[in-house]
């Protein structure tokens, strides 16, 4: 048996982690204390290389196997996220895959689940279909699966409307052209389809006093930066191109020459 592998246990020590096998022959061997159970170690036991070979087959998958149970103490995963850690441990694809069939048979990993608690955390946080397909997939999500997830028109509208009256005083400094606009683009960034968007900036209501202060102050700023470079006919143009970009009405504009003009003479 020493002619086949030398290896005959010297002593065994048990630590916290691990447990440390030392052999006569001054090599030793960490093992998990899964590993150690597994089999019957005693000082002057004498290891054949077929039961080597098994003790490091065995300790690799159980070293991932606690790698993997250390993660998901930590968060909860999807199997895909799963295996790319245990990937960055290991090169062994096969010993990977025992561990991830092992931790679905125990019901330690479901992709399935995960999906459900994801999607009450995304009501929660009021994203749209889109992200929330993007960010399963993101998450280590097969996307088939991600694209199977059933969203009901009517619950998005009203989820994305919730958010209105966030938005309503997160824009409020602008007028009503850029406030729709800023609102519109927001919904899409959160994943709202831009029907959805469309339908909730329809619900914005106009307000033509704030509209015309609105428009006092930017035609005021506007008249004071471009005056210093123009005057005459090419300021009056300038400016009034400006405000049009703003999404300020022909008339309304033109009032304000108007008013200008009066306070100027």
């Amino acid at each position: 048996m020493l002619k086949n592998t030398g290896k005959k246990i010297k002593r065994i020590r048990i630590c916290k982690e691990k447990v440390v096998i030392y052999f006569f022959d001054q090599t030793k061997l960490n093992i998990s204390h899964d590993t150690y159970a597994s089999f019957y170690f005693f000082p002057n036991k004498e290891l054949s290389a077929q039961e080597l070979k098994e003790i490091k087959d065995l300790n690799g998958t159980s070293l991932l196997l606690n790698e993997a149970l250390k993660l998901l103490k930590k968060s909860v995963m999807s199997e895909q996220k799963v295996r790319e850690k245990l990937l960055t441990k290991s090169t062994n694809r096969k010993k990977i895959e025992s561990v991830i069939k092992s931790l679905k048979e125990h019901d330690l990993i479901s992709d399935e689940a995960y999906v459900a608690d994801f999607l009450i955390y995304a009501q929660e946080k009021k994203m749209g279909k889109y992200k929330i397909i993007n960010e399963l997939i993101k998450r280590g999500i097969r996307p088939e699966m991600a694209k199977k997830v059933v969203f009901k028109e009517h619950e998005e509208l009203k989820k994305a409307l919730s958010l209105l009256p966030i938005l309503l005083r997160r824009y409020a400094t602008r007028n009503d052209q850029a406030k729709k606009e800023a609102i519109f683009n927001y919904l899409l960034m959160r994943g709202y389809s831009s029907e959805i968007a469309h339908n909730v900036v329809k619900e914005i209501r106009y307000n033509e006093k704030k509209e015309n202060d609105f428009l006092e102050r930017d035609f005021e700023l506007l008249y004071l930066r471009l005056s210093s470079r123009f005057e005459g006919r090419e300021l009056f143009e300038k400016v009034n191109e400006q405000l049009r970009k703003k999404g300020y009405k022909y008339n309304a504009i033109k009032l304000k020459w108007e008013e200008k003009d009066f306070e100027n003479n």
